[in-house]
């Protein structure tokens, strides 16, 4: 068993809550029993007293059921922040990793034309680019494009996929500090 050091029970104010009333209540309680045996039980105030420290150990323990209550609520939602904080990072990374920073580095490389078997790797993640991105994606993967059209698609997709990127890292920053 734990050794309870009496210094943080002072320092933590709902420790001190806890304890010293539940001492109080106790002694109370005791006090109120040993009554019952010296007074006897047919005694009024014998039984008023009894009925009163009940009342009161009942009010106390509903009392200790609504802080721990509270205690377990706040340290959930706290929990699902921080999850609901890790998924979003974890899908912007992917969305780094998978598809932006291959198809800005296929772009600056190979001057706005990336060979097809790059091009098929990169589409399988299409799903995680953003709008303006995605769309100039898949226009860029028309197949019906002169190498003119998709040299200047290619160039407005790589400004696209560029300030994405800053967008992304910008949100990336926010998150990690939040975290």
């Amino acid at each position: 068993m734990e050794k309870i050091d009496e210094n943080k029970l002072i320092e933590n104010p709902i420790m001190l809550f806890i304890v010293l009333p539940s001492i109080t209540i106790l002694i109370i309680f005791l006090v109120a029993l040993y009554i019952v045996e010296g007074a006897g039980v047919n005694n009024p105030i014998v039984i008023q007293l009894l009925g009163v420290s009940s009342s009161i150990v009942i009010g106390y323990v509903t009392i200790l059921y609504v802080i721990f209550t509270w205690g377990i609520v706040k340290q959930a939602k706290e929990s699902f922040k921080q999850t609901k904080i890790d998924r979003q990072i974890r899908y912007i990374e992917k969305q780094l990793e998978k598809f932006y920073n291959p198809l800005s580095l296929h772009l600056s490389i190979n001057k706005d034309l990336i060979p097809a078997e790059k091009l098929m790797e990169i589409s399988r993640y299409h799903y995680l680019a953003m709008d303006p991105a995605y769309d100039k994606f898949r226009r860029y993967l028309d197949n019906n494009l002169s190498i003119e059209k998709r040299t200047k698609t290619g160039k407005e997709l790589k400004e696209e996929v560029d300030s994405d990127i800053f967008e992304l890292l910008e949100k990336l920053r926010d998150l990690m500090d939040l975290s």
